[in-house]
Parts: structure tokens; C-alpha cells; sequence
């Protein structure tokens, strides 16, 4: 039987993933990983991790002030009206 990927490995590889957005065949010649096995790590990784951290780093508003409270923030912060948040890294072409 081979050696087992250690944990150490595990996250590395998901962090790599996760920062870089490589696919999983470039990670796979830099760590020397089967592809199809990275993308089963990844996920077991990343489900780990959710599990773990996050209750303890992910606080969802519960009520409707809450969630007022939350849009008013953002409002203020960056003059965006009824808005409650936004995502970053993806690209889109607006057409007029």
C-alpha cells in the first residue's frame, strides 16, 4: 500500500487551490497528486472546514432589523442604497 496524504498536504493543496484558482491538473504537477484525487480532497477539506469554523466566523443576520442594519451599513460605507453586500473576484461585462 502507498503512504496516506497527511493533513499537512491536504491543506496545502486547498489553500493552493483556493488561492491561486488553479485546476486541479496544473496543482497536480507542482504537488504530485492525482487530479481526481485532489478534487476529493479539496472537498473534504473545505466541508472540514465549514464544519468546524464555521459557526464559530460566519454570523448570518437572524431578524429583519438585523438585516436593515447590515444594508444601512453598507450604505454608509459605500453610498450603495438597499444593498446588503457584495462579492469580489468575478468580472462583469455591463452592455448599455
Amino acid at each position: 500500500m502507498r503512504k496516506a496524504i497527511s493533513s499537512r498536504d491536504r491543506l496545502s493543496v486547498t489553500l493552493r487551490y483556493l488561492a491561486t484558482g488553479n485546476t486541479f491538473k496544473d496543482l497536480s504537477y507542482s504537488t504530485r497528486i492525482a487530479p481526481n484525487t485532489i478534487s476529493s480532497i479539496v472537498r473534504s477539506t473545505l466541508a472540514a472546514i465549514i464544519q468546524i469554523l464555521g459557526p464559530r466566523v460566519i454570523n448570518l443576520p437572524s431578524t429583519a432589523d438585523e438585516w436593515e442594519l447590515v444594508g444601512h451599513k453598507f450604505e454608509m460605507l459605500w453610498n450603495f442604497p438597499h444593498c446588503i453586500g457584495s462579492l469580489d473576484g468575478k468580472h462583469i461585462i455591463f452592455v448599455c
